[in-house]
């Protein structure tokens, strides 16, 4: 279990010189993963054929929830958003050193969130490991899609930034501290691994982050076919 601190009658916390990084959601919910272009995943529309007047109907859509109805209404139509790569090379790199089929997996619960309005990265992931893009063997339950996510959020929580060469080499070497919203920090030592990713999957949700900021969010022509962008964002739940 992790090592749960609270503050002695003048309010102040008395830790240990670790060295631990501290994330603190104290007065709303910090992103784990921060959006930008370098975050956009790329999908190929495929399926019915897609032409210049879905792209201008699909962009012409600006409910309050336009990329859900975007997505949906290309999904209704025939279409399908097939993961083509990740706008950055970095990044895909970065993902793909962590596992190969990340990338994959990740585009496909972006799509579940943004098609169904699922936002926990927990909620998200039974879907994802229900239907098994993949194709894994899950005759034996080995549990493929939890345990690459899980190692995903570790990564990023110790150090891994998209823009930035991933080595594996973890910023944090004593533990992790997260201040909750109440005050109270809990602090996940390097030996309660499997605390610090049950945490961190259990307690993240994907956030949509601005489509004119970072270019994603609309149909565009891509040689002789069309792509649509979603983009990764990664937030504590509030």
């Amino acid at each position: 279990m992790p090592l749960t601190i609270y503050p002695d009658s003048q309010g102040q916390y008395l830790l240990p010189t670790t060295g631990l990084p501290i994330e603190a959601p104290m007065a709303a919910p910090t992103n784990i993963l921060n959006a930008g272009r370098t975050t956009n995943f790329i999908y190929r529309i495929t399926g019915a054929v897609p032409d210049q007047d879905l792209m201008q109907a699909v962009n012409a859509i600006d409910t309050r929830n336009k990329l859900k109805d975007r997505v949906n209404y290309m999904l209704d139509a025939g279409h399908t958003l097939q993961f083509s790569n990740c706008e950055d090379r970095t990044f895909e790199n970065n993902l793909i050193l962590i596992d190969s089929r990340l990338p994959e997996i990740l585009a496909g619960m972006l799509l579940v969130c943004y098609q169904s309005g699922i936002t926990s990265l927990y909620d998200c992931l039974q879907v994802i490991t229900k239907a098994n893009p993949i194709g894994y063997d899950v005759s034996t339950i080995h549990p493929y899609y939890t345990y690459k996510v899980k190692k995903l959020l570790v990564d990023i929580a110790v150090g891994m930034t998209p823009g930035k060469i991933w080595d594996g080499i973890h910023d944090a070497t004593g533990g992790y501290i997260i201040v909750k919203t109440t005050g109270e920090l809990v602090c996940y030592h390097v030996v309660e691994r499997n605390s610090f990713e049950d945490y961190l999957l259990m307690n993240t949700k994907f956030e949509t982050a601005s489509t004119t900021r970072h270019g994603f969010g609309l149909v565009y022509q891509s040689g002789e076919g069309y792509c649509f962008k979603l983009n990764l964002q990664i937030r504590f739940l509030g």
